[in-house]
């Protein structure tokens, strides 16, 4: 076989992914049990096919330039049986939803097992999927690289221009934060927007939750927090 873990080969792969990656187990066909165990007395001994065989079957299905090639590795049932897995081969990342692709190779025969695409995919999944390309720029190409470069921009000039205001209005060597009001009611359309916010996002909502923890049973009851983070006596 070929090892192209930092080049191209004649058919456009161009790197293997870690032996942290498989697939789902295969079967060894019948006559290569028979013939290897035979041969060596070694159930677990086989030939698989090289990555020549498999490259071709990448080019046949029409992968892109720069596919990943995930090999089988070596397995075993808890009985202690060994299970065979096959080559799994997909277009590279991140790209359009459209071209999401996996093929899977028997390792023995270098026979086409099954495929899968974005066709397969339901109404949620599909756009869970587009959003997270246009959101990393693969899907709508350059334009979408471009405004999202924009965004990300945006988002950092905020930081730092929040930082520059901050700093320009504190006081001496006092924290400068703005004094908390006196009625501190949540509005209901916020709370009710929270709380459906915390449902999509859960590791968000469990932020929020800590945050408030902190304010209702430390800050609020620690004179020195209480006076740094501008509240009055009647915010007990």
């Amino acid at each position: 076989g070929v090892g192209f873990a930092g080049g191209h080969n004649a058919c456009g792969a161009q790197r293997i992914a870690p032996d942290t990656a498989y697939t789902a187990p295969l079967s060894a066909p019948e006559d290569h049990r028979a013939g290897h165990d035979a041969a060596h007395g070694d159930p677990g001994s086989r030939v698989a096919v090289s990555l020549n065989e498999v490259a071709k079957v990448a080019a046949a299905e029409r992968l892109l330039p720069g596919y990943l090639i995930v090999p089988p590795r070596p397995r075993s049932d808890p009985a202690g049986n060994p299970l065979y897995e096959a080559f799994e081969l997909q277009n590279p990342w991140p790209a359009r939803t459209q071209e999401f692709r996996r093929v899977y190779v028997d390792q023995f025969t270098g026979e086409l097992r099954g495929r899968t695409s974005s066709g397969r995919y339901g109404a949620v999944p599909l756009w869970t999927d587009m959003a997270k390309q246009t959101h990393v720029g693969a899907q709508y190409g350059i334009v979408n690289r471009v405004v999202m470069t924009f965004g990300c921009v945006a988002v950092l000039w905020g930081s730092f221009s929040g930082l520059m205001m901050w700093w320009r209005r504190r006081r001496g060597r006092g924290a400068g934060l703005p004094r908390r009001p006196a009625d501190v009611a949540v509005p209901r359309s916020m709370a009710i927007a929270a709380v459906v916010l915390a449902v999509i996002y859960p590791l968000w909502g469990v932020s929020l939750l800590v945050a408030l923890g902190l304010d209702r049973f430390v800050i609020r009851r620690v004179e020195a927090l209480r006076s740094a983070f501008g509240m009055r006596d009647s915010g007990r």
